[in-house]
């Protein structure tokens, strides 16, 4: 098993040298690169108690996953990883496990570049599992350093992963 997951990994290296093409220039987010946020985009959002230590999150298969039953609330911060110019087009991915939970209610999920939206959801639950796929153009600059923020919450024991935020153009 090891051997075939080693055969594996290096083939996928090969390919990605012999086309010029890694994909890991292209991430505007390092998603193993997160911290809590000191400013919450949405803070009329925020419950009296926020129970959400960090073994909520783990990265797995190249993607972050948040374990709600752990986490009420929850509000990442990235560093980007890069300058993107407006005008570029980037693509994010976020799915999640069945939303349930004994109440029904909302999920609520957000993207934030600086203090501007830059996509958001409110999922009914309950609900079954559903991924979001966004691409949307730059309206303003991103600067190496700049404050990416992922707001998350709902109610019940569910999962979501994030896949990625990336840019999709050579700029």
């Amino acid at each position: 098993m090891n051997v075939l997951y080693l055969l594996m990994s290096c083939s996928a290296q090969e390919k990605e040298t012999a086309s010029g093409n890694d994909e890991q220039t292209n991430m505007i987010v390092d998603l193993e690169s997160w911290s809590f946020a000191t400013t919450d985009p949405f803070p009329e959002h925020r419950p009296e108690t926020i129970d959400c230590p960090a073994l909520a999150f783990r990265v797995e298969i190249d993607q972050l996953e948040i374990q709600m039953d752990f986490c009420n609330y929850a509000v990442l911060e990235f560093a980007a990883t890069q300058d993107v110019k407006a005008g570029t087009l980037v693509e994010l991915l976020i799915l999640h496990t069945g939303l349930w939970a004994l109440e029904s209610g909302n999920a609520h999920v957000a993207w934030t570049l600086g203090t501007d939206v830059f996509w958001e959801a409110s999922p009914e639950i309950p609900a079954s599992s559903e991924f979001f796929f966004h691409q949307a153009e730059l309206t303003k600059d991103i600067r190496h350093g700049d404050p990416i923020r992922l707001h998350l919450h709902n109610h019940g024991a569910n999962d979501w992963r994030i896949g990625y935020f990336k840019r999709m153009e050579e700029y």
